[in-house]
C-alpha cells in the first residue's frame, strides 16, 4: 500500500546533514490546508533545565508562502474597534 499524505499530518527524519549546532535535528515535510511546508525539528534546552523540541515550519513554494502569511497575521486585516461609551 502506497503512502498517502493527508492533512494536518506528516513526516521526520533524523537530519544526516546536520553540521552545525543551529542545524534541525530532523528535517521533514506536512501537509497543513492543502498547503506543503518543510518541517525541522531541533531539540532544546530551556532555562528551567527541561527538554522540548522546537518545531518551525516553511512553506515549500512562494505562492504558499504569502496565503500562509495572510493566514497567520489577523492583525493585518483588523477592524476598527466599534464606537463605545467611554469618553478617553
Amino acid at each position: 500500500m502506497a503512502y498517502e499524505r493527508k492533512d494536518l499530518q506528516g513526516a521526520a527524519f533524523k537530519n544526516d546533514k546536520k553540521e552545525l549546532d543551529w542545524h534541525a535535528d530532523f528535517r521533514g515535510d506536512i501537509l497543513v490546508g492543502g498547503v506543503d511546508y518543510y518541517l525541522d525539528i531541533t531539540k532544546k534546552v530551556a532555562a528551567s533545565g527541561s527538554n522540548y523540541l522546537r518545531v518551525t515550519l516553511k512553506p515549500k513554494s512562494q505562492d504558499a508562502r504569502a496565503s500562509a502569511e495572510a493566514a497567520v497575521s489577523p492583525f493585518k486585516k483588523a477592524e476598527p474597534a466599534p464606537d463605545d461609551d467611554f469618553n478617553f
